[in-house]
C-alpha cells in the first residue's frame, strides 16, 4: 500500500469497483448464502492471520517518514485486532437473517475508529 513497488494486478480504482460490486452481489444472495460467505471470510482471516501481519510490517515500515506516528500506530495490525474483526464478521453472519439499520455493537478498533455491527 505504502511501497514504492509496481503492482502487477488491478489498480487500485479498478479493486474498489469490483469491492462495491461484490458487495452489492453478496446483499442479493439469500441471508444462509450471505452467512457462509461472511463465515469463510472471518475463518479466512485468522487462517491468513500470519501473511496478513508480515504484509502489514512491510507497509508500516514503508510509510515510516511519510506518515504521522498517530496513523501508523492506527494502521499497525496485530493478531488480537484481526481475532476481533474476525469476531465482528462472525457476529455479522448471524445476523444476516434479520438486517435492520441499529446499531447492534459497537467497537472500537484504534483511536477514533470505530467499528459498528447494524
Amino acid at each position: 500500500f505504502f511501497s514504492l513497488e509496481t503492482n502487477d494486478g488491478p489498480s487500485v480504482e479498478t479493486q474498489a469497483h469490483m469491492c462495491r460490486l461484490g458487495g452489492r452481489a453478496l446483499a442479493a444472495l439469500p441471508a444462509a448464502d450471505r452467512a457462509s460467505v461472511i463465515n469463510n471470510l472471518a475463518d479466512l482471516l485468522v487462517k491468513e492471520g500470519h501473511s496478513i501481519l508480515n504484509a502489514n510490517t512491510l507497509d508500516l515500515e514503508a510509510a515510516k517518514g511519510n506518515l504521522s506516528d498517530h496513523n501508523i500506530a492506527r494502521l499497525k495490525l496485530t493478531q488480537d485486532k484481526i481475532n476481533t474483526l474476525a469476531a465482528g464478521l462472525k457476529l455479522i453472519a448471524e445476523s444476516a437473517h434479520s438486517t435492520t439499520d441499529q446499531v447492534l455493537r459497537r467497537m472500537l478498533i484504534a483511536e477514533g475508529m470505530t467499528l459498528e455491527l447494524r
